[in-house]
């Protein structure tokens, strides 16, 4: 009979209960960088601890000593600047925070995902910007048209417009979001494409049924509609159905802004910064 091969190092490694946790965690949250609590620091492993270390500037060392796995780490006291860097780079950031329970079968601490952090939807103080809106914006599809959606979280703000493919980029631009989800891939505009199953089979929490309801008096297209529902159902995924408030969206004209086109907002905005002594 052939006796099995012996483990590697990294095989064993794998194998303790903490990792096995951490696998099954991140393998929820493939696109994000997960923060797994392990005591008084957010640990972070493989590819998450590389990424981490080059935008974070930390040390990026080993997991165990003899198993080559990429391991990153910050201070739990500290992990708000860190997300916030992290933010500001264009990621989404996953916590998994560690309870104080024990869990017996899988013979480790209880661990829980407890906030999904994204540039566009994130409400902390620490990471927005006070002299900017934190937009996140949801684009439909129909044929030739576009229709938008953006909503900033922390405030409550949302709009909707139409667009040709010929003005989307200058909305865009003019809008300037944080965040771009998109109901299809697109050649004039990047951002993530959403997960059509899921959002068909979504079921809206307490908190967008209760919007969508508020909606039923107001008329405006329904292709606008659906923008909107997109972006609800992204805030519903992130916000585990508990997100905040929101205003009764409004239209967007151009005429609102006499008819500015990118180029011209570009220069109010640098006039007004070169006023309040902004260089």
């Amino acid at each position: 009979m052939t006796a099995k091969p012996a483990k590697t190092a990294i095989e064993k490694a794998m194998e303790t209960p903490a990792m096995r946790q951490y696998l099954e965690t991140k393998k929820l949250y493939g696109d994000a960088i997960l923060f797994f609590r392990m005591g008084d620091f957010y640990e972070m492993f493989f590819d998450d601890a590389v990424e981490a270390s080059e935008i974070l500037g930390i040390t990026l060392t080993s997991r165990h000593k003899d198993a080559d796995i990429p391991l990153a780490g910050v201070p739990w006291h500290a992990a708000d600047f860190y997300i916030k860097k992290l933010l500001e780079a264009g990621r989404k950031v996953v916590v998994c925070e560690q309870s104080e329970a024990f869990d017996s079968v899988k013979k480790t601490m209880v661990r829980n995902v407890v906030r999904i952090l994204t540039p566009g939807t994130v409400v902390e103080e620490s990471s927005l910007n006070e002299s900017r809106n934190n937009w996140l914006m949801s684009v439909f599809f129909k044929k030739k048209d576009a229709f938008f959606c953006w909503v900033d979280v922390s405030c409550g703000n949302v709009f909707y417009t139409v667009s040709t493919d010929v003005s989307a980029s200058d909305l865009i631009n003019l809008v300037a979001p944080r965040e771009i989800i998109l109901s299809e891939a697109s050649s004039f505009v990047s951002g993530e494409v959403l997960d059509r199953d899921k959002f068909a089979d979504w079921v809206p929490s307490a908190p967008a049924a209760e919007y969508l309801e508020s909606l039923l008096g107001c008329t405006f297209d329904k292709c606008a509609y659906a923008s909107l529902k997109q972006l609800l159902f992204y805030l519903d995924s992130l916000y585990f159905g508990n997100f905040p408030p929101l205003r009764l969206p409004v239209e967007w004209k151009n005429s609102d802004t006499a008819s500015l086109d990118y180029k011209v907002a570009c220069f109010l905005v640098c006039e007004a910064l070169w006023r309040a002594g902004v260089s």
